[in-house]
């Protein structure tokens, strides 16, 4: 499978060649123009707009059939014809001349392809499939598109004009990031889409007065770290609560152990340390008074700590010493992870319906929260494992034991 690395290019100034003359080089162009390029069309037949933009200088028309030759000087070329032979031509003399190019809707002679992409002021946003459904990445675009509002790229530039002044007033780099996350998660940008310019300044400039004095922050007489512990989900990253995923991005060390999805530690904040403990079942690579142990130093040294553990381990406040900073979250929506499971349940002739399977021991094993489907005598998972007596509650009444397979 190719893998395309993403990456935002400055084209000011620098020679972009366009081949091609219809209206997907046409939108090429415009794109090209409005990053600041120096452009180059080649083409026989330019569409009337390219032949404007040529006649008041914007750009030069070479108005004749592509030549071995055109990407001289070319920091990157765009092969938009429906011609395979002059495609074929064009990626030649690119790959000899080590120019980059996007020939469209002809993937195998691409060296890079061109996202869908949304924008708002300077907040832009593009999506790929890796050439592999244009329509889809338009339609996700869309999607964004209605999330993400012309309030957004007011609420970037008045971050951007604040940015050497928190510079200034906060020198030390976990305080300052501390603050860009209380401003973009606070009501600023409500403020925004309600068209209250003035009003998001004032709350943007109370975090800042509350982040402490000028030319720094308060100084701490003690570190205030502390420990979390969060559950990482039953296995779909998607279903941690809105709790959780804040105390993950704000985490400056993010500790987990083989089990805790790669999705999910990708969500964190990009300065965190990341420290893996290998937590195994039936022997740790280490030892959980070591894990105790490290969490502890990191918290008391100031920071904020995260142990990420696995998908329905048990982990208690109570393993760690008395008197340390430890919180213990639920992160994980229950509701939402009995509702993913039911939904890949056959429907019967009854109603579906969820209940609450309750924790309950067997041969020293917990049975982990899972769901019921009603009118099912009986629930298989795979792989199969030790069966698992617990008793169903719908609405808070014992109404029959089921035997299930231990999750």
């Amino acid at each position: 499978m190719s893998r395309f690395y993403p990456v935002f290019l400055n084209l000011h100034g620098l020679r972009s060649v366009v081949v091609g003359g219809g209206a997907v080089a046409e939108q090429k162009v415009l794109g090209l123009l409005e990053a600041g390029a120096r452009v180059t069309v080649v083409g026989p037949e330019p569409s009337p707009r390219l032949r404007d933009l040529a006649g008041r200088g914007e750009l030069e028309l070479r108005q004749r059939l592509y030549r071995p030759g055109d990407l001289a000087g070319a920091f990157l070329a765009i092969a938009a014809t429906d011609d395979g032979a002059v495609n074929r031509a064009v990626w030649a003399e690119a790959e000899a001349r080590g120019v980059p190019l996007n020939a469209v809707d002809d993937l195998p002679h691409c060296t890079f392809i061109a996202p869908s992409v949304h924008r708002q002021g300077d907040v832009t946003v593009a999506v790929s499939t890796a050439g592999k459904s244009p329509a889809l990445a338009v339609r996700l675009r869309e999607r964004i598109a209605r999330a993400v509002g012309p309030e957004y790229g007011v609420f970037a530039e008045l971050l951007g004009e604040l940015r050497a002044a928190v510079a200034a007033r906060l020198p030390d780099t976990r305080a300052r990031t501390e603050l860009w996350y209380r401003i973009v998660d606070s009501d600023a940008l409500e403020l925004l889409r309600r068209g209250d310019r003035a009003g998001a300044r004032r709350r943007i400039a109370e975090l800042i007065d509350a982040a402490g004095a000028p030319g720094g922050a308060a100084p701490r007489t003690q570190p205030s770290g502390i420990v979390y512990l969060v559950g990482a989900g039953p296995g779909d990253p998607d279903l941690i609560t809105v709790r959780g995923l804040k105390v993950l991005r704000s985490a400056d060390v993010v500790v987990y152990d083989r089990l805790v999805p790669p999705d999910l530690l990708d969500r964190a904040a990009p300065r965190a340390e990341r420290v893996f403990v290998g937590k195994r079942p039936r022997g740790h690579a280490v030892e959980q008074e070591q894990i105790n142990a490290l969490l502890i130093a990191a918290a008391r040294s100031g920071r904020v700590v995260l142990f990420c553990h696995a998908p329905f381990a048990v982990v208690r406040p109570g393993r760690l010493p008395t008197g340390s900073p430890c919180r213990h979250l639920r992160c994980t929506d229950g509701a939402a992870a009995a509702e993913h499971l039911v939904h890949s349940l056959p429907r019967g002739g009854h109603a579906s319906r969820l209940y609450d399977l309750a924790h309950r021991r067997h041969r020293g094993r917990i049975a982990e929260t899972a769901a019921c489907h009603r009118g099912r005598r009986r629930l298989d998972f795979d792989p199969p494992h030790r069966h698992a007596r617990v008793r169903l509650r719908p609405h808070g009444r014992d109404d029959d034991v089921r035997r299930i397979r231990d999750v």
